[in-house]
């Protein structure tokens, strides 16, 4: 079934209009009064941007930070001048130049939103009402999830999710422009990882879904959609594997893990990364660092990977285990008074199962409703001093239930 490239006419039009006119200007807004606001992220990103402006590219290689977004930082810097006045403005000309983009991206997707409605009995979408709720819930959280003070690649990422979610949704429906949105669903999924490293996992559960969806037309789709993104990001992913001497696609992912749910030396924590420390500075003050040439304002921020290199993300398990317990006897001793008890938290790793099942309920060809039960089970032993092991069960049983959108 072919669908139409633009938004329904009649009365919808003035919905269309007043939602347009309304997120923009508070998107203006937003931007003027925010214009001098920037976090540490923008200020790693402004670093980047010099790349642009003074010519010196190499400063858009970064192992933890992605290109796109100081690259048009520094494209915005070059054309209205890099001042330290205008500097900060830039960064917030970028973001409602991304706003201005996630929106028209946004729109795209809807299009393909609004066909499906049309053709569902009883969609709340079809009718005027509809409509207005969901540029109401698009502006909201738009404008409140990643407002324009954000000095991050978010909307830019947000950007190429709408236009992904668009392109899939017209995939499904087939057409004679499969391979025009075979081409466009490669596209968005290689500019999103020069936006964010983590779109690349993500577009290969996004091109799996769209194998999935044409699956009865052939192979020709997903492999035109691989081949363009493939194409796009090998470029990239060589460079960062060439500079980091191990194949990766970026860093973000496996230092934030290791930081956060491992607890290796989070930046929030304070103080400064062991690849920056050395024996002579620990010796002299634990904690503080010298190191060579280190480029950037915060050079640790504006290389992470450089100076936390020694930092491995792990599963693991971590459990307080009792280590010693101390008692008080007293004549005749044949009695025990309990005093205190040592414990210490350790960790351990193991190979484990587990077995799931995913039930959906459609009550429309595109939504519904979903449960799944899994249940996970592995054992692990503990070291808990003196030379003793102590052995325990790991996992459980997880139950979830959410609505469910087939594409």
């Amino acid at each position: 079934m072919q669908q139409s490239d633009s938004l329904p006419a009649g009365p919808t039009r003035t919905i269309r209009v007043v939602a347009r006119v309304v997120i923009l200007a508070i998107a203006v807004f937003q931007a003027w009064a925010q214009r001098y606001a920037v976090s540490p992220d923008g200020i790693s990103y402004l670093d980047m941007s010099d790349a642009v402006v003074t010519g010196d590219w190499s400063r858009l290689v970064n192992l933890y930070w992605s290109p796109l977004y100081p690259a048009l930082i520094g494209v915005a810097r070059a054309v209205i001048g890099s001042s330290p006045a205008r500097d900060f403005p830039a960064i917030h000309l970028v973001n409602l130049a991304s706003f201005i983009a996630m929106f028209v991206a946004f729109e795209y997707m809807l299009i393909s939103i609004l066909d499906i409605a049309a053709r569902t009995r009883r969609s709340m979408l079809s009718g005027p009402w509809g409509l207005a709720g969901v540029y109401a819930l698009f502006g909201f959280f738009a404008l409140t999830m990643v407002p324009q003070e954000l000095s991050t690649p978010d909307l830019l990422s947000g950007a190429t999710m709408f236009v992904v979610f668009g392109a899939l949704a017209r995939l499904r429906d087939g057409g004679a422009h499969d391979t025009r949105n075979a081409v466009v669903l490669g596209v968005a999924l290689g500019i999103g990882a020069y936006a964010k490293s983590f779109m690349v996992p993500w577009a290969v559960v996004c091109l799996g879904v769209a194998a999935i969806a044409t699956r009865r037309r052939g192979f020709r789709v997903p492999v035109i959609a691989v081949a363009v993104w493939a194409i796009m990001i090998a470029p990239w992913t060589i460079l960062l594997t060439r500079e980091a001497g191990r194949f990766t696609f970026g860093d973000t992912g496996r230092l934030t893990y290791a930081w956060y749910v491992n607890k290796q030396d989070a930046p929030s924590a304070g103080g400064v990364p062991l690849g920056a420390r050395t024996a002579a500075t620990e010796t002299i003050l634990s904690g503080t660092g010298a190191t060579g040439p280190a480029p950037g304002t915060d050079p640790m921020w504006f290389d992470p990977a450089r100076w936390n290199a020694m930092v491995v993300p792990h599963w693991n398990l971590e459990q307080q285990l009792v280590t010693s317990v101390s008692v008080q006897e007293t004549y005749p001793y044949d009695t025990a008074t309990f005093r205190d008890v040592t414990t210490e938290r350790v960790k351990a790793s193991a190979p484990g199962a587990n077995i799931a099942a995913d039930v959906s309920w459609m009550f429309s060809r595109a939504a519904g409703a979903g449960a799944l039960a899994r249940y996970a089970k592995g054992s692990v032993r503990l070291n808990a001093g003196d030379g003793h092991d102590v052995s325990t069960d790991a996992g459980g049983l997880q139950i979830g239930v959410g609505l469910r959108v087939k594409f």
